[in-house]
């Protein structure tokens, strides 16, 4: 899919990581079960990156990416931010 892979997620993290940013491509979610998991446990701050993935759904499929989180960004263009 394009997308990171989870599993490889831990090998990575040093003292020193804060946040994790995952990347929903080509209109396939991550695996935000295992992130959220492991970003609980490490206490890391997620900042996930849908702009390859508008309208993509997630847990269960038809539960729009857009809906989950503490907050959001969408930029539309050249018409300006919302």
């Amino acid at each position: 899919t394009g997308n990171i892979n989870t599993e490889h997620i831990k090998n990575h993290l040093t003292e020193r990581t804060r946040l994790i940013v995952p990347v929903h491509y080509a209109g396939h979610p991550v695996d935000l079960d295992y992130i959220h998991k492991m970003a609980k446990e490490q206490n890391l701050v997620i900042i996930e990156d849908a702009c390859h993935a508008p309208g993509a759904g997630y847990n269960p499929p038809t539960s729009p990416l857009e809906k989950g989180g503490k907050g959001g960004l969408l930029d539309r263009g050249k018409n300006g931010w919302i």
